[in-house]
């Protein structure tokens, strides 16, 4: 028989206690507030720590984004349940770019361009990376629910990346306000929940 009783790190205190003790100290202030105000000033760091530029290219520009994404989903404790395929798929990337090394060798004794054959190893050995760090974490849920896209959106600006290429299409929608600022609007030097 599975237990089913809740566990508190903190006894008989839950997200509604905590939300009305911080509405008592500030009006409208509730722990979702407060988890989200925590998780945009996390990616808001991690994202000006990235040290990306407008003259980097966009996959290192969404691998930076993805990065900030990973580290709210640490701090939030964003949990998942390890997929059954997860080994498998990071065992297919490394055999992946083991390939891209050797055709890279080949190319490079045939005195032959390697350029875009570095760019695509560059890019195999990131998504890897992430791959790794982000086994036990899900990203979409601090994406969808406790970051506020505006602080994307001023980052996307500032660095020149399409903001549309990081967001999939059903936070593309729900985001629309924000995303839609960003073509409309000069960059927003307002403090806010973003600060």
């Amino acid at each position: 028989m599975k237990d089913t009783s809740k566990q508190y790190l903190f006894e008989g205190i839950d997200s509604k206690k905590v939300s009305r003790f911080l509405s008592e100290k500030m009006p409208k202030l509730t722990a979702k507030v407060f988890r989200t105000w925590r998780c945009t000033k996390t990616v808001k760091e991690e994202l000006e720590k990235s040290g990306v530029t407008k003259t980097d290219p966009d996959y290192k520009k969404n691998y930076a984004a993805k990065m900030a994404n990973f580290k709210v989903a640490e701090v939030a404790n964003h949990k998942r349940k390890i997929p059954p395929t997860f080994d498998q798929r990071v065992a297919d990337k490394e055999a992946n770019i083991k390939a891209l090394q050797q055709l890279l060798k080949a190319k490079k004794k045939e005195d032959k361009k390697t350029e875009s054959l570095e760019t695509r190893i560059e890019r195999a050995k990131l998504d890897l990376e992430l791959t790794k760090l982000t086994r036990e974490y899900n990203l979409g849920t601090s994406l969808k629910s406790y970051i506020d896209p505006t602080a994307y959106v001023k980052w996307s600006k500032k660095v020149k990346f399409d903001i549309e290429k990081f967001y999939p299409k059903t936070l593309r929608s729900k985001f629309s306000w924000a995303i839609g600022q960003r073509k409309t609007e000069a960059p927003c030097e307002s403090e806010c929940i973003t600060s």
